[in-house]
């Protein structure tokens, strides 16, 4: 991915973001063992700002990959979501199960400060459905508290960052729309405690929302944005949900023409600014039997295409 940007680094006018990959959905099952050559590879042959990873139990490898990271001056965000829902616990949760999960994002905390992780995204937990919502949300609040104690615990400054996925197409979660995470923020905020969101475009689409719209209310809340594609016309497709196909993908809802205009949208609300660049990452997954690298490399120079269509006047100033 190429996104060569001129004019002078104070000029306003021309966007900036920093780019991440999403390494767990770019490779989707990969063997733990090839994990630190992959981020080797990522942050030689990609211009990242950011890299953002998973859970990795092993001290070591941990370790190494934060020494690659830091010797290329590459961010990092850490994704607890795939591992908390992967075993079936929810921040939201009643009782002895919020507590184990609790106990579960603790450790994947103290993963993500030996990465030297900025921030640490999680996801609500399952919605109760209309009737246990009211509940759920007060759970969600004591965990994020919780969760907070641990961050402060491990001496690494690190953001907590919600992420709000579909409530009734795939992964069903409390959160969910954005009014209701943005009320949860708020909810911190009045704790004395920070929690922002990271907006997944797939996500978006499948709650029925406005991609502009949803943007224009998260401004102010977020500098973190997924650019993904979703499949949500038809059922029948094995791709329906939140599968994050390839861009462009028969029967996706995100093409060439759709990154252009969420790129416009992004810069509108001020994602891009020169002075407070957003994390934008890049998240496709691919498709059975592709080859990961050409799929990434497809993705890249879709978005790298798209920016410079949305910005063209920009980047020759």
């Amino acid at each position: 991915m190429t996104i060569s940007i001129r004019g002078s680094a104070a000029d306003v006018n021309v966007p900036r973001a920093r780019f991440s990959i999403i390494h767990p959905q770019a490779f989707p099952g990969a063997d733990p063992r090839e994990l630190l050559s992959t981020v080797h590879r990522l942050i030689g042959d990609y211009p990242l700002a950011v890299l953002e990873i998973t859970s990795i139990p092993e001290a070591a490898t941990r370790h190494a990959v934060r020494r690659a990271m830091e010797a290329s001056s590459t961010g990092c965000v850490f994704l607890s979501g795939l591992p908390i829902m992967r075993a079936g616990a929810s921040l939201c949760a009643e009782g002895e199960a919020r507590e184990r999960a609790v106990t579960l994002a603790a450790s994947l905390v103290r993963e993500a400060a030996d990465l030297g992780a900025e921030a640490f995204v999680m996801v609500s937990g399952a919605d109760p459905g209309a009737a246990g919502r009211g509940r759920a949300i007060a759970n969600l609040l004591e965990s994020l508290a919780q969760i907070h104690e641990h961050v402060a615990r491990t001496g690494h400054p690190m953001t907590l960052r919600l992420e709000p996925t579909d409530r009734e197409m795939h992964w069903r979660q409390l959160l969910g729309p954005t009014s209701d995470a943005l009320g949860v923020v708020s909810a911190m905020a009045a704790r004395g405690l920070v929690v922002d969101l990271n907006i997944d475009v797939s996500h978006i689409l499948q709650l029925g929302e406005d991609i502009g719209g949803t943007l224009g209310i998260a401004a102010s809340n977020s500098r973190h944005v997924h650019l993904s594609n979703c499949v949500i016309g038809s059922g029948e497709d094995p791709l329906f949900g939140d599968h994050h196909p390839p861009f462009g993908h028969p029967g996706s809802e995100t093409g060439p023409s759709e990154l252009v205009r969420i790129l416009h949208a992004l810069h509108y609300h001020g994602f891009l600014s020169a002075d407070d660049p957003s994390v934008i990452g890049i998240e496709v997954v691919p498709l059975a039997g592709d080859d990961p690298w050409a799929t990434l490399d497809q993705a890249t120079s879709d978005v790298a295409l798209a920016w410079h269509s949305a910005f063209a006047v920009a980047l020759q100033r």
